[in-house]
């Protein structure tokens, strides 16, 4: 439970999502747990989806990783951050797994599975394009450049 600080002889719980030590006799002894943010002696908030918080404190939430998302609120851990599916990507600090678009070079719908592009066509965001007529590409194109004439 939430330990409090001491105003004269009773002691007071201290703001929702932080807790004090024993012989707290300040109301900034108060700090945020581990998952929650915000300033000493006052209420502390969740760390929001795609961040985390290890150490108790009025430090900031870290953003999830690139190439990692999570969906959980209040995480006091990056193993929460899961990672994103075979060859696709994301931003630091996404939320969902459909933040996760297939790299350069695959295609697939947002949160996978992404597929390498095949022969005739380029792939980039996770869309597919085909090569123009009388041109050619290798599997694993990733721009319009890589479709070239047919001999």
């Amino acid at each position: 439970g939430a330990r409090g600080a001491v105003s004269g002889s009773t002691c007071e719980g201290c703001p929702g999502g932080s807790s004090s030590g024993p012989g707290s006799d300040e109301i900034t002894d108060c700090v945020c747990n581990v998952g929650f943010t915000g300033r000493n002696g006052t209420t502390c908030v969740e760390c929001r989806m795609g961040t985390y918080k290890a150490e108790t404190g009025p430090a900031g939430c870290e953003p999830c990783g690139a190439g990692t998302y999570s969906g959980a609120t209040g995480a006091s851990s990056s193993s929460t951050c899961e990672d994103c599916p075979a060859f696709s990507d994301s931003n630091g600090g996404s939320q969902a797994v459909t933040d996760c678009v297939c790299i350069p070079g695959y295609s697939g719908p947002l949160g996978g599975p992404c597929e390498e592009c095949g022969a005739g066509s380029w792939c980039d965001g996770g869309e597919s394009y085909s090569c123009l007529a009388h041109s050619h590409s290798g599997a694993g194109s990733s721009e319009r450049e890589e479709c070239v004439c047919n001999a």
